[in-house]
C-alpha cells in the first residue's frame, strides 16, 4: 500500500505521510561542514516533496565545535511506480526497483572533508577537499497495510571515492521505524552504524609522523574497523494539507580506531551531535498499488 491507497485511508492525508521529513531535515544540517553521512533515512513511499532545512553540526567528524548550515531536500516519485529519484542534502538516490517493499539502484555524495578548522591542531594536520563518492543502495521497507504511517525499513548502502580524495569506501546501514501520534504529531526512532575502509579512516582519522610535531598531536595510524553508531529521534507536524515542520536531533558515537584518534581523543570528542529544523512542500500521490 503505497500513497495512492493512504489518500483513501481514512484520516490518512497527504500530510500524514512525511513521517521521515525531520531526519532528513537532520541530514542536511549534518552536511554542510562535516559530511557526516549517516544513512539518508527517507522513507521511499511518500509523495513528492521539495523543502530546505536548518541546523547545527560539529565543525567536522570527530570535532568538539560547532557549525551552522542548511541544504535542500527534493523527492519526486515516478506515475504509478514506486521507482523514485531523491536528493536529501549532498547524497542522490535513484531507486530502479518497481516493487513495493524492495529498493535498489545507484547513489552518490558529494563529501566534504576538513580545511579552515577552528581548532588550532587539527589545521595543521593536511587539509582534506571535498569529494564525490558514488556506489548502491538498498532496502526493505515494511509499511502496515491498515495504515500506512506505520512503517519500518533497513538500508544499506556501499561508496567508493572516485576524487581520489581518501581513495577508500565506506558502508552504511541502518533500520527506521515511524508511528503516528493521531492530532499530535508523527514521531521517529532510527540506529546506524558506518564502517570504514583503511584507506579512509587513515585520511580522516590517522596522523603520520612529519605532522605529528608542528600539530602536537602523536602520531597514529588508523585501520579499516566501525566508524560509529547512530541514534536518531524527531518528531515531525502537519502545518496544513501540504506543508510540514519537521524537526529532530541525532547522536553519533565514534568508535573504534575513530574514536582513539587524537584527532578525536585529545583535540575533539568521540560523542557527535546534530540538531536540525525544516520545512518541505509535499504533492502528488504517484506510487503504483
Amino acid at each position: 500500500m503505497g500513497e495512492t491507497a493512504c489518500l483513501r485511508h481514512t484520516g490518512c492525508s497527504l500530510r500524514s505521510m512525511v513521517p521521515a521529513l525531520l531526519t532528513a531535515v537532520l541530514l542536511l544540517a549534518a552536511a554542510p561542514a562535516s559530511g557526516q553521512d549517516a544513512v539518508p533515512i527517507i522513507t521511499p513511499t511518500m509523495p513528492n516533496y521539495v523543502g530546505f532545512g536548518l541546523g547545527v553540526t560539529p565543525d567536522y567528524v570527530g570535532a568538539d565545535t560547532y557549525f551552522f548550515g542548511g541544504l535542500p531536500l527534493a523527492r519526486y516519485q515516478f506515475e504509478d511506480s514506486y521507482r523514485y529519484a531523491s536528493l536529501v542534502g549532498t547524497f542522490v538516490d535513484l531507486n530502479v526497483v518497481n516493487h513495493p517493499i524492495i529498493r535498489f539502484g545507484p547513489t552518490a555524495q558529494l563529501r566534504f572533508g576538513r580545511s579552515n578548522v577552528s581548532n588550532r591542531a587539527v589545521r595543521r594536520l593536511p587539509s582534506i577537499s571535498t569529494t564525490v563518492e558514488a556506489g548502491v543502495f538498498g532496502g526493505l521497507a515494511f509499511v502496515n497495510p491498515s495504515d500506512p504511517r506505520k512503517r519500518l525499513r533497513l538500508d544499506l548502502r556501499i561508496q567508493q571515492d572516485l576524487a581520489s580524495e581518501h581513495e577508500g569506501w565506506l558502508a552504511s546501514s541502518g533500520i527506521q521505524g515511524w508511528y503516528p501520534i493521531e492530532g499530535l504529531a508523527e514521531v521517529g526512532l532510527a540506529l546506524g552504524t558506518t564502517y570504514g575502509s583503511g584507506d579512509y579512516m587513515s585520511t580522516f582519522f590517522g596522523i603520520q609522523e612529519r605532522y605529528s610535531a608542528p600539530s602536537g598531536l602523536p602520531a597514529y595510524g588508523a585501520d579499516a574497523g566501525f566508524r560509529d553508531v547512530r541514534l536518531t529521534l524527531g518528531a515531525m507536524v502537519p502545518v496544513t494539507e501540504h506543508w510540514l515542520v519537521g524537526a529532530g536531533v541525532m547522536f553519533m558515537r565514534l568508535v573504534g580506531n575513530a574514536a582513539d584518534s587524537p584527532i578525536v581523543d585529545d583535540a575533539g570528542s568521540p560523542n557527535q551531535i546534530s540538531g536540525g529544523l525544516g520545512v518541505a512542500y509535499a504533492w502528488g500521490a504517484g506510487s503504483a498499488e
